[in-house]
Parts: C-alpha cells; structure tokens; sequence
C-alpha cells in the first residue's frame, strides 16, 4: 500500500524547488534582457527599431511571466502548474519562432527552452506509484 500523504509531501517538495528554480533563472533573465532592452534608451535616447529588439522585448516579458509563475508555484497556488505549462509553451514557441525569423539566437534562448521544458515534465509526472 501506498502513503499518499507521504508521495504527497514528497512532490509538494519537488513543486517548491522547480518553482524556486524558476524564480532565480527566470529572474534572473528577466533582469539581464530589461537592461538589455533600457540600455540603448537611456545611453542614446531613442527605440531601436529592429526585430531582434522586438523578440528581445517579447523574451523579457515570457521570462517575467516566468517569474511570476516559478513564485505562484512556490506557493503552491492551485493553478500554478497550468501556468507554468502556459508560460514553457510561449518561450518554446517564441524560440522557434525567433530562430526562423532570425536564422540564429544567443544560446541563453536555447538553456531557457530546454529548461522550461523539462521543469513542466517534472511537474506532470505521476504523484505516486499505480497499484497493480
């Protein structure tokens, strides 16, 4: 017989690692590609108007989104792992999408895909053992 309270417990802890994972690499990204995004601006007081500026600007904000959902997650909001799922979609998507229209991006849009990727793996994995 199986302790569901215990396979209960077990995956609560693995929720509150991804979600703390997402919050530091997702944070972390978000930060890096906003100053990315304000440096031009405030050192020559003007928009660039390119693609890649525009995928940078959509990165930023999927990887604040990120963020948001690695904390909900944390916390174990009920709907936590929809977003999540949500939020790994839109960044995979917008990385092929980005390598299509730009034949080539930075390895980081690459690490972030694959890691979203496998973190909602994680999170729908079975929460305990079937029963023969």
């Amino acid at each position: 017989m199986v302790n569901t309270q215990l396979c209960q417990k077990a995956y609560l802890k693995t929720q509150r690692i991804i979600g703390a994972l997402w919050m530091l690499f997702d944070g972390v990204l978000g930060i890096l590609y906003l100053w990315l995004l304000l440096y031009p601006i405030i050192r020559f007081s003007r928009v660039p108007s390119s693609p890649g500026y525009s995928l940078g600007a959509l990165f930023c904000l999927l990887y604040w989104a990120g963020t948001v959902a690695g904390f909900s997650l944390f916390r174990g909001a009920r709907g936590a792992r929809k977003f999540v799922v949500l939020v790994t979609f839109l960044i995979v998507m917008a990385t092929i999408a980005g390598f299509v229209a730009l034949r080539s991006l930075p390895g980081m849009y690459y690490i972030a895909s694959v890691f979203a990727t496998v973190s909602a793996v994680f999170l729908f994995l079975p929460r305990h053992k079937t029963v023969a």
